[in-house]
């Protein structure tokens, strides 16, 4: 048997037997911007049941975090890099294990009951995902803990006469993924005439050093149950220094029904209520990638990413959306608003623009076609600016290229 090292075009042969132990040097191409927070991965094709990895920063030799995915042919070991300068190359040292190495989750995904997973993150509670459940519309992420370790986002309507929040809006709960308008079914209200997005089954659910992972089916509905269309969500939680965590989704939903039309409303899609102090009519504060400051020059706007940041008991935290440039109809519009709701929509022009731009944000999906979305969450401390926003959005949509060092 022989393993095959691959990274890009970069191919390395080491004969079975061999491969525990070994070192190998990968390193990156120069950095055009400053980069931070970026998740990377170095693919192994061979014996799928590699025992375990590790990875050490050559510039210091610290070791980092390491983690496997086992896929078909092969692993890809995964890592965090915290930093990367502009002008610079980063290099790390990967060593091939012959025996696995001692579990230590930071991320948990545990069992919580039935029809929710919880989420621990270095021992203690970062959120729940919730999928099933009595009078369920649609999948849902609550609490969501901040940096500080507070909640991050709005509890109504899953709980109750919360200071400072207001009992407004009770669809937008806590941190979801919809639309307003799906083949003339509203799916971002809730009610007796809204459709329903039903959890189908996991396909993985996954604890690890680097980052826990939930991948799901779900299923859009009438509310007669008639199925519109499929959903796959890939979720990967990814826990920084100090608090700060990244939430990177992959959503592909796919017309297996028949053609599947999204209507243009600003009633979408990918959505938060953040805390009650952190609205901006509360004194939080909006900023976007292209200079707009606060829900005025925010809304309805095309952007990269959007980060709405505030105090929360006391201590400023704060949260980006940020918009892959693989994402459909990249860069996003948001639908973003100072008394909390914080949404990308791609499809909102009609409200965004008027009606003579309606159509430019409907979307005809034809059956057996599917459309992609790719979002990263930073839930990070401070503003905009020292929690260093563009420069983690650097790193999520132009990561570095990485090589084999030989």
């Amino acid at each position: 048997m022989r393993f095959l090292f691959i990274l890009l075009l970069t191919v390395l042969a080491i004969p079975a037997g061999l491969f525990a132990d070994i070192r190998l040097r990968v390193v990156s191409d120069t950095a055009e911007k400053d980069l931070a927070w970026m998740p990377l991965s170095f693919r192994v094709q061979g014996d799928p049941d590699l025992p375990g990895a590790k990875v050490r920063r050559l510039s210091d030799g610290k070791e980092l975090p390491a983690q496997l995915e086992r896929i078909k042919g092969g692993v890809i070991v995964h890592w965090v890099s915290p930093r990367l300068a502009a002008g610079s190359r980063g290099a790390w040292s990967l060593e091939l294990q012959s025996k696995a190495p001692k579990k230590n989750y930071r991320v948990k995904v545990l069992p919580q009951g039935t029809g929710s997973s919880r989420i621990d993150i270095d021992g203690q509670a970062f959120s729940s995902y919730v999928y099933g459940g009595k009078g369920l519309f649609k999948p849902y992420f609550y609490p969501l803990r901040n940096p500080a370790g507070g909640n991050l986002t709005r509890h109504y309507p899953l709980k109750s006469g919360v200071a400072g929040e207001r009992a407004d809006h009770p669809h937008h709960r806590s941190f979801w993924f919809t639309h307003g308008e799906v083949n003339g079914v509203d799916f971002w209200a809730e009610g007796a005439k809204t459709g329903r997005i039903v959890h189908r089954g996991f396909k993985g659910k996954e604890s690890g050093a680097v980052y826990g992972r939930l991948t799901s089916t779900n299923s859009w509905e009438t509310v007669k149950g008639e199925k519109i269309l499929e959903e796959r969500r890939d979720v990967r939680i990814f826990p920084l220094d100090s608090g700060q965590v990244l939430m990177d989704f992959d959503i592909t939903l796919v017309a297996t029904d028949g053609d599947v039309h999204f209507g243009s409303t600003k009633e979408g899609s990918f959505g938060i209520r953040v805390a009650g102090t952190m609205k901006q009519t509360s004194g939080g504060s909006i900023k976007n990638s292209r200079g707009g400051s606060g829900a005025g020059q925010c809304w309805g706007k095309p952007a990269e990413w959007v980060d709405y940041y505030g105090p929360v008991d006391g201590k400023e935290v704060g949260v980006t959306i940020m918009d892959h440039p693989d994402s459909f109809r990249h860069p996003t519009h948001w639908h973003v608003r100072d008394y909390g709701l914080f949404a990308a929509n791609p499809f909102g022009h009609r409200h965004f623009y008027g009606r003579k731009e309606a159509e430019k944000g409907a979307y005809r999906m034809q059956k057996g076609k599917a459309i992609r979305f790719k979002y990263r969450l930073y839930i990070h401390h401070g503003d905009t600016a020292k929690s260093g926003v563009a420069n983690v959005y650097a790193g999520f949509s132009h990561p570095p290229l990485l090589h084999l060092k030989r």
